[in-house]
């Protein structure tokens, strides 16, 4: 009979196999207590909301709508990412491939161009 594979935490990077994970729709495993983790670190670096009491009504509203309170913390970094983001534009993790892309920067050189000296 063949061996089962292990399922790798996408965020510690251990098996979980033994351990309550949760599976997403891409495949990837977690680890509960390393989600509970994020979720409580998420929660610590959420903005205080606004109070309704006495606070003014027009200002409420422009904080609610903001992309700040909106975005969620990226899972590598914690920068906000706004809704419906993929790529954290500071680390450039995936959150679909819970990947970070890399970038490669190349300088070409002009063309000498040839020409009569005179």
């Amino acid at each position: 009979m063949a061996e089962a594979q292990p399922k790798v935490c996408v965020i510690c990077k251990q098996d979980c196999s033994a351990r309550p994970h949760v599976k997403d729709k891409q495949g990837r495993y977690a680890c509960r207590a390393c989600i509970e983790k994020q979720q409580a670190k998420a929660a610590a670096k959420a903005p205080p909301q606004p109070q309704s009491g006495g606070a003014d009504p027009v200002m409420a509203k422009l904080v609610e709508g903001s992309v700040a309170v909106q975005s969620t913390p990226c899972p590598q970094c914690s920068s906000p990412i706004p809704p419906g983001g993929v790529v954290c534009v500071q680390c450039g993790f995936n959150t679909e491939t819970g990947k970070s892309m890399r970038t490669r920067v190349t300088v070409e050189e002009p063309e000498k161009k040839k020409g009569k000296k005179g």
